[in-house]
């Protein structure tokens, strides 16, 4: 499926014409009953091709003509049309992508759902759902002994997905993905949250902002079918800064395959961003750099100490990146970063940090199951609302959102 940009088009009453070299290239792939949809900075138009007309006679320039029956016009967020398009005239996807960037275009616009979970230790867990589109709201609480045995299992769970990455066990991780999936699901049938059903969606997907307050929840909500999750943390208010195309890159020459990944990167990147690199055993010579970025990746290791979120550098486990307060987007590709909140994925946050992605799993750069996600990601890393890339990438690879997950920031009480 084509998609366009306004820009690159005409539309004359029930005519759409495509002027110049830009129709030598689309002839191909448009043909007759197509929807076509066409992307400005506010609205997609989605338009379906009832004939199409070549090089019309009387004209100086090649031209596809297209007559469409009728079409719809559905509201975008800002960052979308950047995010799509920056530095392309059009996009070549599969029909199941692009319905996916839409329905999600039209969720943009619209108040998301919210899930607050809270935990009493030894006492209760508690859920709150919001969904302001269909004014519900619904407060449940679940006894503790209860909710031990529901995370008990699925960190058992976890864990066995951590083995099969060991040994690139892609099948069974999709076996142990749909048993978690069946237990969220009980769960929040059980409680009467009406979070996956299809009536209160009306399109194929959701999204969902999950706020956290507690230490060691194990919640996986990211891993559910058509759900597109941000989880949301205590942080300062977000200051204004002025983003740059500065990207820092730190790697550990430890990890499997950590070159070609890099490379793999800075080669993808190298005509839109501006790419230092650096590895994690030079972190003290190059941290003061970090300053001058808008962007860091980190490929390397990480782990759980004392409930923290660690990552190594110079060979220190620490949770937190010094000199990163300009930081819009930190991406931790490294093992169990993002499985608990509290550690470097807070401390980003909160020293200014938008957008934080990390991996609950273990990480190893002999299992590339998820991994090819990475510079899907990238690909539309170009607009400046960060969430969108990751929500597009949901669609396009649903891997990547199983392996990583989206932290982002909010300010105040819920």
């Amino acid at each position: 499926m084509i998609c366009l940009r306004s820009a690159e088009v005409r539309i004359t009453d029930h005519n759409l014409i495509i002027d110049g070299t830009l129709s030598d290239s689309l002839h191909k792939f448009i043909k007759k009953g197509d929807l076509l949809p066409v992307f400005d900075k506010t609205e997609v138009k989605i338009f379906k091709v009832c004939s199409i007309e070549k090089n019309l006679s009387g004209t100086s320039q090649k031209n596809i003509l297209l007559k469409f029956s009728d079409y719809n016009k559905i509201p975008i967020s800002p960052g979308i049309y950047e995010s799509l398009f920056f530095y392309k005239k059009y996009l070549v996807a599969g029909e199941n992508t692009v319905s996916g960037w839409i329905s999600i275009c039209s969720l943009l616009t619209k108040p998301k759902p919210i899930l607050n979970i809270r935990i009493k230790q030894n006492s209760y867990i508690r859920f709150i759902y919001h969904q302001p589109q269909h004014q519900i709201f619904i407060e449940k609480y679940l006894q503790w002994d209860e909710w031990s045995l529901i995370q008990e299992e699925l960190h058992n769970l976890r864990i066995e997905i951590d083995s099969e990455i060991k040994i690139a066990g892609a099948k069974r991780i999709n076996e142990i993905v749909n048993i978690m999936r069946g237990l969220i699901e009980n769960l929040f049938i059980k409680l009467g949250i009406p979070l996956f059903e299809k009536s209160f969606k009306g399109i194929d997907y959701i999204t969902l902002d999950i706020y956290t307050e507690g230490k060691g929840i194990y919640l996986p909500i990211e891993i559910m079918e058509n759900v597109l999750v941000r989880y949301l943390l205590p942080s300062p208010a977000a200051r204004s800064r002025n983003i740059s195309k500065n990207l820092t890159i730190i790697f550990s020459d430890k990890i499997d395959n950590y070159n070609r990944e890099i490379q793999s990167l800075k080669d993808f990147l190298k005509d839109s961003f501006n790419t230092e690199t650096f590895s994690d055993e030079s972190y003290q010579e190059y941290k003061y750099n970090i300053r001058d970025s808008n962007y860091l990746h980190f490929t390397g290791h990480g782990k759980i100490i004392d409930g923290k979120g660690m990552i190594e550098l110079d060979n220190t486990f620490t949770d937190r990146l010094q000199y990163s307060e300009n930081l819009h987007t930190a991406f931790l590709n490294c093992c169990f970063a993002g499985l608990e909140a509290d550690g470097i994925v807070l401390n980003l946050l909160q020293n200014g940090t938008e957008f934080v992605i990390a991996s609950p799993y273990e990480i190893t750069g002999s299992f590339s199951g998820g991994f090819s996600g990475i510079v899907d990601f990238y690909s539309f890393f170009c607009g400046t609302d960060t969430t969108l890339p990751f929500f597009l990438n949901s669609v396009k690879n649903r891997d990547f959102s199983l392996f990583y997950r989206l932290y982002g920031r909010y300010n105040g009480k819920i």
